[in-house]
């Protein structure tokens, strides 16, 4: 056996006791280099009261990794000369209007989360009520100047994508990314044809209280869905599919799907995310050094499911993690992380790391920093 599949048994083992110790119904994992699909595994259910198991063609939705979709989508219209990320978004949308003592707010600004609006919601239905209604915000700093993760401006964008290209959204992202990429167990954007083919994703019992593995689940709500911030489903296998096109800087295995220019202006480092650790943003991608080596990806959430994409640049290496679930503490995100550290053990002939062990939330080496008197509206908490 070698070191790398050994790294694909200790990421299986990690899986599992993540899904136990979560209380999660199902996941699946995808690995790939720059060539092709190296491994997918799946784990769990689907649908826990049929006991159906999550399979290889089962989607996934993929939530905010879906506002690279639409980046790229955009970056294509740069490409053929229609798009001017620095214009203002009025001039393509002259409906687009934001109160502010400030600059205008360009196309650059709302992908790369430096627009300075709000964050909106995750559950507003698509159409153009949330851009419309910015109307009635107004701005606190000039744009360019903070990172402040907003939908909103994701959903604007998808709206000037559709303006632009004259079709609707989903044609867009279908005609430019899924058909030229080979995803066909992918749909660009979420309808009842998808739940058909989806895991049921679930949610913690309890709504008002700090989701706890304890409380058990159920199903989360189910919606269609169809708007720039992120509105796809997928399958692992075809999610490392566009992770290798990522890893091999906007190429597909047939042809490009952006340019290098454009993808490298996805890829620059925008503003910087204190939020996320350090992180730097881009166009709908986070970048990041871990341990010396160039890492790229963006997580993803909607009711009932998460998800990551992460690509080791350096080692040329990508993890694919959907769930159909809540993950408390360690997420989407952390086990695709922890899975490439097992990988680049594994590529380099090292010794694999054992797995991180097992979380108790019952328990903080920093307690006492929690320690005091919380008050909303006439309640008091005190710890």
């Amino acid at each position: 056996m070698t070191t790398l599949e050994k790294a694909f048994e200790q990421i299986d083992r990690f899986a599992e006791t993540r899904i136990r110790e979560a209380n999660m119904p199902g996941m699946a994992i995808a690995i790939t280099n720059r060539d092709k699909v190296l491994r997918v595994a799946t784990f769990g259910y689907a649908d826990v009261v049929s006991r159906a198991p999550i399979r290889e063609n089962t989607m996934f939705e993929i939530g905010s990794i879906g506002k690279s979709f639409t980046n790229i989508a955009l970056m294509k219209l740069r490409d053929e000369g229609r798009l001017d990320l620095r214009s203002p978004v009025s001039q393509y949308l002259p409906w687009f209007e934001v109160r502010s003592d400030y600059g205008p707010i360009t196309t650059h600004h709302l992908m790369s989360h430096t627009s300075g609006l709000v964050t909106g919601t995750d559950v507003a239905p698509p159409g153009y009520y949330e851009p419309w209604a910015l109307r009635e915000s107004k701005t606190g700093a000039p744009p360019g100047e903070y990172f402040r993760y907003s939908n909103i401006g994701y959903k604007t964008l998808g709206l000037l994508l559709e303006t632009i290209a004259g079709q609707p959204y989903q044609d867009v992202i279908r005609a430019r990314i899924l058909d030229p990429l080979g995803m066909e167990d992918s749909h660009s954007v979420i309808g009842f044809d998808t739940r058909k083919r989806a895991a049921v994703g679930y949610r913690s019992f309890y709504d008002d209280r700090p989701e706890h593995r304890d409380h058990g689940i159920v199903p989360a709500m189910w919606s269609e869905y169809g708007a720039g911030d992120g509105c796809q489903a997928s399958t692992a296998g075809d999610m490392a599919i566009y992770l290798r096109m990522l890893m091999n800087r906007g190429s597909g295995s047939t042809s490009r799907v952006i340019s290098e220019e454009s993808f490298a202006l996805m890829t620059q480092h925008v503003i910087q995310t204190p939020q996320w650790g350090g992180a730097f943003y881009g166009y709908g991608l986070t970048m990041a050094e871990v341990d010396g080596h160039d890492y790229l990806g963006h997580g993803g959430g909607t009711p009932g499911f998460v998800s990551a994409i992460i690509a080791d640049m350096t080692d040329g290496l990508g993890v694919v993690v959907l769930v159909n679930g809540y993950v408390e503490s360690y997420g989407a995100i952390g086990i695709a992380t922890h899975a490439l550290q097992l990988l680049r053990a594994g590529l380099h002939g090292r010794e694999i790391p054992p797995s991180l062990p097992a979380t108790d939330p019952t328990q903080l080496n920093n307690a006492a920093d929690y320690a005091g008197r919380y008050n909303a509206g006439h309640d008091t908490l005190v710890l």
